[in-house]
């Protein structure tokens, strides 16, 4: 009995007050922070369908028999450009086409390309020598030329006491070492002439089977089909032994990763998001059917054609698309619901979420009333509009810069008083 006595008393001690405790007179310490009021436009929502931002038919440029098929509808493909210097082999093969005969061209063009590159080594080897023998003929001529000349010009002036038989061959000996000596020069002036020429020529022809080499291993490369970047396999279109026709499409791809969302805007809400785009405001709120998670995206751009029976202009909207597994999160097809704002500018009151007490038909805030030294709590019925990150618009017999409890409302009771320890002063920009 004594010990039961003693509990009773001890419960009806005055005690210290925590946030929002019950008690007679006691005071409740809370943090609280001012009403708000913004500019805001209101939020239209438009629905949308999610696209690839990149989708391609992968063809082949050349007709062969189909040998090999790489990826199954579904697979994941990519580029590796770290892999070759060669952006046309950076992709991963997806199908590829017979090569034999090309094998065989390849072949010759390589045997003609180093017949043509031993010729022109052939060339700048001998060329020395030969010059050397061309200027050496030609000066070993010149002095067979000058002592003929002078033996026929010493006889010449002795023709008294020489036959005519001696002159005459004298004169004959001379002019033939003159055409020699003359042939002679000329051809190593010819030689020197056409050097460059002829190993211009013999590099030309090098340099011709050289492209002719690249020309069909370039087409070689064309027998295997490869991703033109990173995505996954739609469609496969050919199967082992299908012959392949150039131009022909051989699978589908897309690009999933970023993705984009396209919504048609009216064209009365147009003006108004050009100059929201025009003043920075391109990130955009939206919802995807059977997803839970909110997803951020940019507006991309506005389409500047609209459908002629709608009068609406497309607007595209790039998402980051998260990877779950082997797969990503938003996949070409599912509808999305993007919240736009594009309507008049209106004034709302917001506040910060916290100050919200759920749990009544409808959502209700302390507001902190001072009388002269002392403040005390009003709870006050509100309904709730746009919300911005933290902040929600609330509706109801309330103004501007009053005074509402964040922490400490949970055990609130009307006409309790209050201390207020801190009074947030954060706001949220004007739009």
């Amino acid at each position: 009995m004594i010990a039961a006595t003693c509990l009773l008393t001890a419960s009806l001690l005055p005690g210290k007050a925590g946030f929002g405790q019950r008690g007679g007179d006691e005071l409740a310490t809370v943090v609280a922070a001012k009403v708000i009021k913004i500019k805001r436009s209101t939020q239209h929502s438009f629905i949308g369908t999610v696209q690839p931002v990149r989708k391609a038919m992968v063809g082949t440029a050349v007709a062969g028999r189909v040998i090999d098929v790489l990826v199954e509808a579904g697979d994941p493909v990519a580029v590796d450009s770290h892999s070759t210097n060669d952006p046309d082999l950076a992709g991963q093969p997806l199908v590829r086409l017979r090569t034999g005969t090309l094998e065989i061209e390849i072949g010759a063009a390589e045997i003609q390309l180093k017949i043509a590159e031993q010729a022109l080594d052939e060339m700048l080897t001998k060329m020395p020598t030969e010059l050397e023998l061309a200027q050496a003929k030609a000066t070993e001529t010149a002095a067979i030329y000058a002592n003929a000349e002078a033996e026929f010009r010493r006889i010449e002036n002795m023709q008294e006491s020489v036959s005519t038989l001696e002159l005459e061959q004298a004169k004959l000996k001379f002019q033939i070492n003159r055409q020699l000596s003359t042939a002679a020069a000329i051809s190593l002036r010819q030689f020197e002439a056409t050097k460059e020429i002829r190993i211009s020529q013999s590099k030309s022809l090098v340099a011709v089977a050289q492209q002719e080499l690249l020309r069909l291993k370039d087409l070689r490369q064309k027998y295997t089909i490869r991703a033109p970047f990173d995505g996954f396999v739609t469609r496969k279109l050919t199967e082992v032994g299908d012959w392949a026709t150039a131009g022909q499409v051989l699978v589908e791809m897309v690009q999933l990763d970023p993705i984009e969302i396209i919504i048609h805007v009216p064209q009365s809400y147009i003006n108004r998001l050009q100059q929201s785009l025009g003043n920075g405001a391109d990130t955009v709120k939206l919802n995807v059917d059977g997803i839970e998670k909110p997803f951020t995206g940019k507006i991309q751009r506005i389409v500047p054609q609209a459908d002629l029976k709608l009068r609406s202009f497309p607007v595209k909207i790039r998402i980051s698309n998260e990877m779950i597994g082997d797969s990503y999160m938003l996949q070409p097809g599912m509808i999305g619901r993007v919240e736009l704002g594009i309507g008049n500018q209106v004034e709302m009151l917001m506040v910060k979420k916290d100050a919200l007490v759920l749990g009544a038909l409808n959502p209700s805030i302390w507001v902190v009333n001072k009388n002269g030294s002392t403040s005390s709590v009003s709870s006050v019925s509100v309904k709730t509009g746009a919300a911005v990150g933290e902040w929600i618009q609330i509706i109801g017999d309330i103004s501007e810069n009053d005074t509402v409890v964040l922490q400490g409302n949970e055990r609130l009771r009307a006409g309790q008083a209050v201390s207020v320890t801190r009074l947030e002063t954060e706001t949220i920009p004007k739009s």
